[in-house]
């Protein structure tokens, strides 16, 4: 079972050292991930995880992987390819993390009812994060990435 919490707090540690790093103030982090101050303390705090978009967006700042982030074991993805080389696109980001969790989906025989189980939301409500290319919160995705025994990185194609 995925540890959202040990996640969010290794987010927060790994933004403060490599800012510090770089000599970047926190509300530069938050402005450049295109991300409200008050998001971006809830995320410092562990109050909550980080949008995957803004997990990105943090990671191309700080030329790092979106596992590095979150401390998930490392699985070495190019920071850049030929999807993301230019900014963010968070349409193809979404297609790409949905067609990713489709083919693991049918690789690990698990149905739409089974994952939103474990996902913790309704069948119709996973069914719609599909539907309209939309995902709610990082908690959803890193759930996700559990239950199909993937990283972040992997569906998210970065």
């Amino acid at each position: 079972m995925v540890d959202e919490v040990a996640m969010m707090k290794h987010f927060s540690e790994y933004v403060n050292q490599r800012a510090k790093e770089l000599e970047l103030s926190l509300w530069y982090v938050a402005y450049y991930s295109e991300t409200s101050e008050t998001a971006f303390n809830k995320y410092m705090k562990g109050i909550r995880l980080a949008r995957p978009t803004t997990l990105i967006m943090v990671a191309e700042l700080f030329e790092c992987t979106v596992n590095e982030l979150l401390g998930y074991p490392m699985v070495h993805i190019p920071r850049k390819n030929n999807k993301f080389n230019s900014g963010l696109d968070t349409k193809r980001m979404l297609e790409h993390f949905y067609s990713e969790t489709a083919r693991l989906m049918i690789r690990k025989r698990i149905s739409i009812d089974e994952l939103a189980e474990y996902v913790g939301v309704t069948p119709s409500t996973l069914e719609s994060y599909f539907k309209y290319n939309t995902l709610h919160d990082g908690s959803t995705m890193v759930r996700i990435c559990d239950a199909l025994e993937c990283t972040p990185s992997e569906l998210l194609g970065y």
